[in-house]
């Protein structure tokens, strides 16, 4: 064989290399562009869920503490009447705003809906308790009933965004066992 066919064959043979190896680079990184995208997009949406929760457990906590101070107050006090008349005043902006917030997180997450829909409840019942029919209710009773829908709405809320798992992928990562890991290996 003459010396210029086999550099000829072995330049060929490494372009081919090369070509290759741009190749399956490229595809690689496809795949992780893909992988970031995907995850990106999916944190994205987490942030977004988030901020609506949260917008809708302030707005939940903020009535409630106006009817905690409504609670306190006996009816004809002047501390009763002017916080009666800006809790009264404030209805209309304050309940469209929480359909709002509501009619988001229906569309987000149908099954958080329903628990939010329970602590809904609870403020609007309250809130006829104390504004509309200006009857008394023990401030102890209405923060119970206030504090375990707001726990099972924070329950469901930390469920949809997947903060169990992500806590637990960290403690994997991080090489932490959890209980049950230490019990399954009889620690």
């Amino acid at each position: 064989m003459d010396a210029t066919i086999v550099g000829i064959i072995g330049a060929g043979i490494g372009a081919a290399g090369a070509v290759a190896a741009q190749v399956v680079s490229q595809i690689f990184t496809g795949r992780r562009d893909s992988r970031k995208l995907t995850w990106e997009q999916s944190r994205q949406f987490i942030d977004i869920r988030r901020a609506i929760y949260v917008r809708y457990t302030a707005l939940m906590m903020r009535r409630h503490d106006a009817h905690q101070k409504l609670a306190f107050y006996e009816a004809d006090q002047p501390e009763y009447l002017a916080l009666l008349e800006e809790v009264t005043e404030s209805s209309a902006s304050y309940w469209a705003e929480v359909r709002e917030i509501k009619a988001e997180i229906a569309l987000l997450s149908p099954v958080l809906s329903a628990t939010a829909d329970d602590l809904h409840g609870v403020v609007v019942n309250d809130e006829f308790t104390l504004v509309d029919a200006g009857e008394d209710d023990d401030p102890q009773v209405l923060n119970e009933r206030f504090s375990d829908a707001l726990y099972k709405l924070h329950v469901a809320m930390r469920a949809d965004l997947g903060v169990a798992e992500r806590k637990k992928a960290m403690r994997d990562d991080l090489g932490v066992l959890s209980p049950a890991h230490v019990k399954e290996i009889g620690g």
